[in-house]
Order: structure tokens, then sequence, then C-alpha cells
């Protein structure tokens, strides 16, 4: 909470909303229960839900790129029962 640097960089009106934002209770509560995921069960999770999803390791975090099927696939899949791609 850098209200001095941020008031340069910002503007002092700017800042002052970032630092009120930064020491709200809402702000603190949700950065105290936080949880993260490892990166094995990141990859478990999203290649589940994204299926064909890549990965890739971006400093400290995880980033993925996917591509949605197309949705005209997505509805003849639907019509006819089968998965997307058969």
């Amino acid at each position: 909470m850098h209200l001095v640097s941020n008031s340069a960089r910002l503007g002092f009106w700017n800042a002052w909303m970032l630092f009120r934002f930064y020491a709200s209770r809402e702000w603190i509560a949700h950065v105290k229960s936080d949880r993260y995921l490892s990166r094995d069960q990141f990859i478990e999770f999203y290649s589940r839900l994204l299926p064909g999803a890549t990965f890739a390791r971006i400093g400290n975090f995880m980033g993925l790129v996917w591509t949605a099927p197309d949705p005209a696939a997505v509805t003849r899949a639907a019509r006819s029962g089968s998965s997307i791609g058969n």
C-alpha cells in the first residue's frame, strides 16, 4: 500500500482509491482466505475443463492457451449426441 509512490505515479485521488480498496475488510478477508492451485492441480483442473489447452509457466504463474471449438461443430455435436471432433 504505497500511498506516496502511487500518488506521484497515479495522482492523489487514484492512489487514495487504491489505498482504500487494499485496506478494505472485504479485500483483506479475500486475501486471507485465498488458496492457490499447485502447477499440477492447475493443469489437471483446466485440462478437464478446456480439452486441448496448452500450458506454460510464466514466471511464478501458469498460463494457458485454448481455442474454443467452432460453435457450429458444438451445435452439430449436441444435436447428434456425439462429441466434438468425431
